[in-house]
């Protein structure tokens, strides 16, 4: 993030039109892709958000104004590249943009890719990937041809640009905690937002403002409200994939619990309860052969040197100064690929929780196992 900010562009510009800009189209003006624009913005002087495309008209003035105060001229989006509407995404993408950050929801994340690496785009996708494995497929294929044109891909999976998680998970890959066995990622939350009906709106658009609560939109609470935590867990056990998952239990009033088995063993435990009351809380923690490592903490226990306790930043902040440091640098950024393993597994063991039985990788991922092994 830092290299960004006082990064100077290329010279003679390398971006849309000869300028010394980038030019960046948000789809989605939800929360996040909201503050993911504001980010790019201020981390170089040189990005500016030139159109906006949401599924609802609401969403997008809110965005508009938010951005209009808090960054200025950096917001160069006249009301001709704001869209609206089912095609509002494809209207952002077939604009005179160098970058775009994909923020909608996950159900139509693979159309959004295909079409933004088909147009030359630099990507910023947020998690998850898609919300079935045909849909995983599309995106690796998508993301494969991005590597061979050089286009920039980073993912939304924030703890793999956050520091102190990234210092922790490299003292257990060096040998602190002895050989990983097991992971465990446990989070109890609160029940998601819900936006009360109104009488104007269709059965259908009031479906689509709480995609949040429907796994046809969402992917379910594995893949919409877990996915880190998980994927912090595959990338402590040397990010390989799981032969199975399978149930293991209720988790409360509303919640999933999964455990994954690997070839060698291992084992990740994935658990979420949702709506128990009390304060939201996580624990990520890695058991070792000779000790174990607190992820939230960035605490080693049992071994020496001791503790991993280090300054934080913001994850969601550095994983924006990654996109655009590759941007401004000539990067790659990461590619995608973790998102879509990541992906996967949850959508696994998602699986394996509906149908209260043992569920294969293969079966579940299909091709996109060899896939991910190649990107």
């Amino acid at each position: 993030a830092s290299a960004a900010t006082a990064a100077g562009l290329p010279a003679g510009g390398l971006f849309a039109a000869g300028s010394d800009r980038i030019r960046i189209g948000l789809i989605g003006c939800g929360g996040r892709g909201t503050g993911a624009a504001a980010q790019a913005a201020s981390l170089h002087p040189g990005v500016v958000i030139a159109a906006l495309g949401d599924l609802f008209a609401d969403h997008l003035a809110e965005t508009a104004a938010m951005l209009a105060g808090g960054i200025g001229v950096q917001f160069d989006c006249p009301s001709n590249r704001r869209f609206v509407g089912q095609d509002a995404w494809r209207q952002v993408v077939d604009g005179d943009l160098d970058a775009v950050i994909l923020a909608a929801a996950p159900w139509s994340r693979p159309a959004h890719v295909t079409a933004a690496v088909a147009r030359g785009l630099h990507i910023y996708c947020e998690r998850p990937a898609a919300t079935d494995a045909a849909g995983v497929r599309e995106v690796l294929a998508a993301f494969a041809e991005a590597g061979r044109r050089g286009l920039v891909i980073v993912s939304g999976l924030a703890s793999r640009h956050h520091g102190p998680t990234a210092r922790t998970i490299q003292h257990i890959h060096a040998g602190g905690i002895g050989s990983p066995l097991r992971a465990v990622c446990r989070a109890r939350v609160g029940a998601s937002w819900q936006r009360p009906s109104r009488p104007e709106w269709t059965a259908e658009e009031c479906r689509h403002r709480n995609w949040v609560a429907d796994p046809s939109l969402a992917g379910g609470l594995l893949v919409e409200r877990h996915l880190d935590a998980i994927d912090r867990g595959l990338w402590a056990l040397g990010d390989a994939c799981p032969v199975a998952a399978m149930p293991i239990g209720s988790a409360g009033r509303a919640g999933a619990a999964v455990r994954y088995r690997f070839a060698d063993g291992r084992e990740l435990v994935a658990e979420i309860e949702v709506g128990a009351g009390g304060q939201s809380r996580t624990e990520d923690r890695v058991v070792g052969t000779l000790a174990a490592a607190e992820l939230g903490g960035h605490g080693i226990r049992g071994s020496s040197p001791g503790t991993n306790d280090l300054p934080g930043n913001n994850p969601w902040l550095a994983c924006m100064g990654g996109f655009v440091d590759a941007i401004v640098s000539g990067g790659r950024g990461d590619g995608g690929k973790t998102l879509c393993r990541s992906t996967l597994v949850a959508l696994l063991g998602e699986a394996a929780v509906r149908s209260g039985r043992e569920m294969s990788w293969r079966d579940t991922a299909g091709p996109a196992t060899d896939a991910i092994a190649i990107i």
